[in-house]
């Protein structure tokens, strides 16, 4: 009888994972550090080459996924997510002194529904900034490093392997 420890992951597996996104020579863009935040497979929050990786993959693994340019994996770059912002609209949604802003720098923004959203500094004149708010990996290679710490549920279709659900 194959375990769970055993199985390979389906859509809809919740699981725990660390991970760590680097460009090809090996400089950290984005890491997961000690967050352990469930994660359900499937959903597509993550790349798809990534997403097929984790449903080859068992608790316990740990992938290297390379992710190319030409992938388009977090999609193609959007012109009309680059967006001016005044001054005093720039303050009201982030919190942000603009006299303190940056080129480059990334700022975060509260939508009426909560939802937080992140955009780039491009360029900043007298009275407002310019904001990329495209996926900041968008048409770069990336390597995805991810280990599969835990697995918290299992889909009803994965649960078991003979099929003898309920």
């Amino acid at each position: 009888m194959m375990t769970a420890q055993q199985r390979c992951l389906g859509p809809g597996d919740q699981v725990i994972l660390t991970y760590r996104i680097s460009d090809p020579s090996g400089v950290v863009l984005e890491e997961s550090q000690d967050l352990l935040e469930p994660y359900t497979i499937g959903t597509g929050e993550l790349p798809e080459l990534v997403e097929s990786k984790l449903l080859e993959s068992s608790p316990g693994t740990h992938l290297c996924v390379h992710i190319s340019a030409e992938d388009e994996a977090f999609g193609a770059h959007d012109p009309m997510q680059i967006q001016r912002l005044a001054q005093a609209e720039l303050q009201q949604t982030s919190g942000v002194n603009f006299d303190c802003l940056q080129a480059g720098a990334l700022i975060e923004f509260s939508l009426p529904g909560g939802e937080l959203v992140a955009g780039y500094v491009m360029e900043i004149n007298s009275d407002e900034v310019v904001l990329d708010f495209n996926h900041p990996l968008i048409g770069r290679d990336c390597v995805f490093e991810i280990e599969i710490v835990d697995v918290l549920d299992c889909s009803k279709e994965a649960k078991s392997p003979l099929g003898d659900n309920p």
